[in-house]
């Protein structure tokens, strides 16, 4: 399946957090089907949440399995329309 679904930061942490919450649960589906994407804004900040190097480092190879959806400026301007 092609990667159509833009998983937010606040859906990662329940992910990661709360994974039987009806968000984490969802979340997982999502990844399962191979269809979750990021952008490199999520990935910064779910690696600023990183406490120690070590969950940084696990954080950045787990997410990194994950297609990262990239965004220039006239993107972003239209999706704010």
């Amino acid at each position: 399946m092609k990667p159509d679904i833009i998983v937010d930061t606040s859906a990662w942490i329940d992910y990661f957090n709360k994974p039987n919450s009806k968000i984490g649960k969802a979340d997982e589906k999502i990844i399962e089907q191979e269809k979750a994407l990021i952008t490199g804004v999520i990935l910064t900040e779910l690696l600023q949440g990183a406490k120690v190097q070590q969950e940084f480092d696990e954080m950045l190879d787990g997410m990194l399995a994950i297609p990262v959806l990239e965004t220039g400026l006239n993107t972003r301007i239209e999706a704010g329309r």
